[in-house]
């Protein structure tokens, strides 16, 4: 399970929950996520990384120097602190809370157009040695207004 991007892509790696913002909202929006129908754990998993999230990250993906999205990287002392887990209920609860959460997508549709687009919320959503690492899809940025 190499991942031969690794290097090329913006990396933005969060190993203290210090660099997580204090004053982050936890609890979701029912306009955000109001057609997503997440569960508690997915709407974690997605406050956690919206919380580290910024524009500045895309930059050179928006302006076209750079083909890789950004790749977003939990430590596991992060993890722990921010779901509230042991080290060793890390794995068995963020397998199946990732699995569900990397299948997601939004969705817009118009039944009186006949037309509808479906994109998948992310690239990947990997656990490797501790570690979460979280990367949006690009259609979402490449289609953001």
């Amino acid at each position: 399970m190499t991942d031969n991007t690794r290097d090329q892509r913006f990396q933005v790696t969060t190993a203290n929950t210090n660099e997580l913002p204090k004053t982050f909202f936890r609890k979701s929006h029912e306009l955000v996520f109001s057609q997503l129908s997440l569960t508690a754990r997915e709407h974690d998993m997605m406050a956690l990384f919206l919380s580290r999230l910024n524009r500045e990250h895309w930059l050179d993906f928006i302006e076209k120097r750079d083909i890789y999205a950004p790749q977003y990287t939990f430590s596991g002392d992060v993890l722990k602190e921010w779901f509230g887990l042991s080290s060793k209920q890390l794995y068995p609860t963020l397998r199946p809370v990732a699995e569900r959460l990397a299948s997601r997508k939004v969705g817009l549709s118009n039944d009186q157009c006949e037309e509808f687009d479906f994109i998948p919320l992310f690239a990947r959503v990997k656990y490797h040695k501790g570690s979460l690492t979280i990367v949006p899809n690009t259609e979402l940025i490449v289609n953001a207004p």
